[in-house]
């Protein structure tokens, strides 16, 4: 099990946690985003021991990104299904987002003219994650 678990982290750790720190230096804005919830649901699936979903997604928000909680559902819908399938931001529900992309500016905070839509910090959101 032990092995297991190491080759598991050298793998996610080269592939994932790496291609998403070079994104983030290269500025690469759309890759970032994918990149982060494509890492999310990879670790949902384990994390749940079986095949990721939504469910699996917002249980890992959950246990591990607890401030991104009550947009667990949105993510999945909006920007996981919307980028990794179709290159867009989707909205479910009435609900989407905005994304910002420096430190410091925007983030988790209401849209004041779209009602139901925040605000989402690509690097912070990436960078929560890694952590």
């Amino acid at each position: 099990m032990e092995i297991m678990w190491r080759k598991f982290r050298e793998s996610f750790e080269k592939f994932i946690v790496q291609d998403l720190k070079k994104a983030l230096n290269a500025e690469v804005e759309v890759g970032v985003i994918i990149l982060t919830v494509v890492g999310i649901e990879s670790l949902s699936g384990y994390y749940a021991g079986r095949k990721s979903d939504d469910e699996t997604f917002k249980a890992f928000i959950d246990a591990f990104m607890p401030e991104y909680s009550t947009h667990a559902v949105s993510l999945y819908k909006c920007i996981r299904n919307g980028l990794a399938h179709d290159y867009i931001i989707k909205e479910y529900e009435g609900k989407s987002f905005l994304f910002t992309r420096n430190a410091g500016e925007k983030h988790l905070t209401p849209v004041s003219q779209r009602n139901g839509w925040f605000y989402l910090n690509r690097r912070q959101f990436s960078l929560d994650f890694l952590k």
